[in-house]
């Protein structure tokens, strides 16, 4: 099973949980079911929302490019809070194959947890 990487970590609050916007690049082989992604790697100790932003969490007047750009790939939390998975998709809503090389999608995700 792959693993995406994190980098370009920024964090925040929301109520009680914990925001943190983060660059995922997908893995040279992806796996079916999803890319696993560490809460540790995030910051946090689990993961209960995944989202994408149209702009910067912490300077709400600048636009992340890519959002309007990936129009085509769509990714999706699976798994658990403890031991989430990233599910990445075509444009036609298919999930990508097992074992596909997907280190170029590299996405600019907001991830809730604690």
């Amino acid at each position: 099973m792959g693993a995406v990487s994190v980098t370009n970590r920024r964090y925040s609050v929301l109520d009680n949980k914990r925001v943190v916007q983060a660059d995922v690049t997908f893995s040279a082989s992806y796996a079916t079911g999803g890319d696993t992604v560490s809460p540790a790697a995030l910051g946090l100790l689990n993961v209960t929302g995944v989202s994408r932003r149209s702009h910067q969490l912490l300077d709400p007047s600048v636009p992340i490019v890519q959002a309007n750009l990936d129009g085509g790939v769509s990714v999706h939390l699976a798994g658990t809070a403890a031991a989430p998975l990233l599910k990445c998709y075509t444009a036609d809503g298919v999930e990508q194959v097992n074992a596909t090389n997907q280190a170029t999608v590299v996405e600019t995700l907001v991830f809730v947890g604690v």
